[in-house]
């Protein structure tokens, strides 16, 4: 009788080594960050994992992904390679869409009326040069006008004078139209502008990460090992 508990001893060491170990290397992409819940019990994030021989469970989860699950059974001394691409979460993809829209929207709220009013802040002052060149002329031929004895060289230099006014009322008119298009363009900027400041970027809450969360209380890094025995008798 005393050589049963040594009998019974050495029965679970044997059942135990029978029993084996095989390794699980995961390639899941992304490949950086995700991680998994084994047998709904650990929290681990590696790449290859020792465990008994047998039938294990994993969920599968990465940021923006859904939880996959799946069970991957583990043969005795061997390797299993096991891929899989984790698709999105239908949150993340509505996500995107409305990211999508805010950008378009916030493109056209900032950058194109920024464009437009410093499009026409150009014109305007190339219009107030041509302006200024315009009136400049004027005022010299005027001057030359008054000046001149010869009958021909009045006559050419007042159809000339003619010319002059005639091209400094059109560079007026750029002039005023195109100051009259900036000072409405940086007025409709600057309400635009502040529009854009109060639209609220869309943040994304990933629910599928909450649930991932929820299913064990080991934090992400800490160890843990579970023996598999199997008493028989």
């Amino acid at each position: 009788m005393r050589w049963v508990p040594f009998i019974a001893l050495f029965l679970i060491a044997a059942n135990t080594f029978a029993q084996g170990t095989g390794e699980v290397r995961l390639n899941i992409d992304p490949g950086h960050n995700f991680q998994f819940v084994l047998d709904d019990k650990y929290r681990m994030q590696k790449r290859s994992i020792e465990l008994s021989s047998g039938e294990h469970n994993f969920k599968i989860w990465a940021p923006e992904r859904v939880i996959v699950d799946t069970n991957i059974n583990v043969v005795s001394d061997s390797t299993l390679m096991f891929s899989m691409v984790l698709p999105y979460s239908k949150d993340y993809e509505e996500w995107k869409q409305e990211m999508g829209r805010f950008q378009r929207k916030f493109t056209l709220y900032k950058v194109v009326p920024a464009a437009v009013t410093g499009g026409a802040a150009i014109w305007a002052i190339v219009s107030f040069s041509n302006y200024k060149k315009s009136s400049d002329q004027l005022n010299e031929n005027e001057a030359m006008y008054h000046e001149l004895v010869v009958p021909r060289e009045i006559t050419q230099l007042k159809a000339q004078i003619q010319e002059d006014k005639d091209d400094l009322s059109s560079a007026e008119t750029q002039f005023i139209i195109s100051t009259s298009v900036f000072a409405a363009s940086a007025v409709a900027t600057w309400f635009l502008f502040k529009k854009a400041k109060a639209m609220e970027v869309p943040v994304f809450r990933d629910k599928a990460k909450v649930e991932f969360d929820g299913l064990v209380y080991n934090p992400v890094g800490q160890e843990s090992w579970a023996i598999n025995m199997k008493l028989k008798f």
